[in-house]
């Protein structure tokens, strides 16, 4: 239960974006993008979705 708290979790945060705290440092960490978002976001997504695959219509197909 923790482990898919966890990846709804990072999903989330990736998806939406994180803004750090007005702290020393935190400037640095979050001022640039993750060059592998958009690789992570499907890794997630696909994550997800099989650790509860009874929440989630399947995708549609195309003819």
């Amino acid at each position: 239960f923790n482990a898919r708290g966890v990846l709804h979790v990072l999903l989330s945060q990736l998806a939406i974006g994180v803004k750090g705290f007005p702290i020393p440092g935190d400037d640095e960490l979050f001022g640039r993008p993750i060059e592998a978002r958009a690789d992570m976001l499907l890794m997630l997504t696909e994550a997800v979705q099989a650790s509860q695959p009874y929440i989630y219509r399947p995708a549609a197909t195309q003819s």
